[in-house]
This record gives C-alpha cells, sequence and structure tokens, in this order.
C-alpha cells in the first residue's frame, strides 16, 4: 500500500517507489527516487518494510500525518528504523524544528510510532542518489545509484549495478 498524504493511493506488490511525501510499505523492496535534500524513513516489519519520503520542503504538520500513517501501516512493531537521506542538508534546510537534529529525528519517530525503535542513521550528503530498501533475508539491505545513472519513475527499477551501504556504515544516534 502507498499513501499519498493528501489522499490515499492503494498499489500492490512486493517493490514500491516512493516519490516525496509518500509513506508506504512492502513485502520486499522500497525505492526512494532522487533523494537530494530528502529524508527517507524505513521500518524492518516481520512482514516487509513500511516506509517514507521526507524532503526539507514537506510542512510539519504532513510529516507528522507521514509518522502516523507509517505507524498504521505496521510501523508500531518495527524495532528498527533506518534514516537514510542527505541529513545535513535536510537539516539545514527543513522548515520542520522538530527534526533540525539526528536526536530530533530519533525522538520523533520513537513518540510517533514505536517508543522502543532503535534509530539508525546514513548520510548521502553531498551525493544524489536513488535509495533503495530491500529485505535480505531477516535483515535489510539498503543500496544507492546514482541520479544521472537512471530515470525512476513510479515503476521499481530492475537494477544490475548498485552500490551497497555496508550495515557497519550505519551510526545509532
Amino acid at each position: 500500500m502507498i499513501t499519498r498524504l493528501a489522499r490515499p493511493i492503494r498499489v500492490s506488490g512486493t517493490n514500491i517507489v516512493l516519490t516525496e511525501e509518500y509513506v508506504g510499505s512492502a513485502t520486499h523492496g522500497i525505492c526512494y527516487p532522487s533523494v537530494s535534500s530528502c529524508i527517507t524513513i524505513t521500518g524492518q516489519a516481520a512482514g516487509g518494510l513500511v516506509g517514507a519520503h521526507i524532503s526539507c520542503l514537506t510542512h510539519p504538520d504532513v510529516t507528522k500525518r507521514a509518522l502516523a500513517a507509517m505507524k498504521t501501516a505496521g510501523g508500531a512493531s518495527c524495532l528498527n528504523f533506518y534514516v537514510v537521506g542527505a541529513i545535513t542538508k535536510f537539516k539545514a534546510g527543513t522548515r520542520d524544528e522538530s527534526l533540525k537534529t539526528r536526536k530530533k529525528i530519533r525522538d520523533q519517530i520513537r513518540e510517533s510510532i514505536n517508543p522502543n525503535a532503535t534509530v539508525w542513521f546514513y548520510d548521502t550528503t553531498p551525493r544524489d542518489a536513488h535509495i533503495f530498501a530491500e529485505r535480505v533475508g531477516a535483515r535489510v539491505g539498503f543500496y544507492l545509484v546514482s541520479t544521472p545513472a537512471i530515470l525512476v519513475t513510479l515503476t521499481y527499477p530492475k537494477l544490475d549495478k548498485r552500490e551497497a551501504i555496508p550495515s557497519t556504515h550505519f551510526v545509532v544516534r
């Protein structure tokens, strides 16, 4: 299921594409296209992934609705959340004071979705990239593809070449 925060849109399938201000869940993979000044939030649920794509220009009320939508889409059961994207650019440009630091982002995820969650961060700044989160067995793998390398539409792309983000590069805040 994919939900546009202004009005719900439902899509079935194992892989989804979430553009800015969309929230959704997938059994296998989520693609977040064209992340240049945005963050993505991905929760690892037992049955798949729950995600949101938040722009630095996203209004604070929309961000609150996005986190609430993640909770009802399965995020309440997620113990691990991953914030991947242009975190440095996002923090500098966001209009939402409650997301100006990694600690505040973590606190918002815990307050809005799951108070017991561990929140992991990976900053892609200064790189513009498409970000992929995919279930790999019992864990989540994250991958990057430079934005000029491929054009992502609303169809989940099949990729041969992509750069894995090593799990050791994520930090907890």
